[in-house]
């Protein structure tokens, strides 16, 4: 069965993931942290947690925009909710690419090499 991916879950989990990043903000500038080595971690976290956001950002908005199969997205936190859930009657889901879509796309990207592979000799 291919592999479907709730935008809105996932959406909400990119958001958890900055509100962390800006918890652990406040945290250091209202010096909160119990060890001073937990204090010189968090510009360390935030700066992780704030790059895969923005990873996971990058890739949904390929996978949005076509250049990328949102199977690439599929993980156990961004499965559609059942169908009788009201907030999955309003969600967006996005299907995974069929492996024919997935050839052809596999045929347009050796064209587009070939393409600049010629251009560049």
């Amino acid at each position: 069965m291919a592999s479907r991916i709730s935008l809105g879950r996932e959406l909400d989990v990119i958001s958890d993931a900055v509100d962390a990043a800006r918890l652990l903000a406040d945290e250091i500038t209202t010096e909160q942290f119990s060890r001073e080595q937990d204090f010189n971690r968090a510009p360390r976290l935030i700066k992780s947690v704030l790059s895969l956001a923005v990873a996971r950002m990058e890739l949904l908005q390929r996978a949005i925009g076509g250049s990328v199969d949102p199977r690439w997205l599929a993980t156990s936190y961004n499965r559609p909710l059942p169908a009788s859930d009201d907030r999955e009657q309003q969600d967006v889901i996005l299907d995974a690419w069929s492996p024919e879509h997935r050839a052809e796309m596999a045929k347009v990207e050796l064209r587009r090499f070939k393409k600049t592979k010629g251009s560049r000799k």
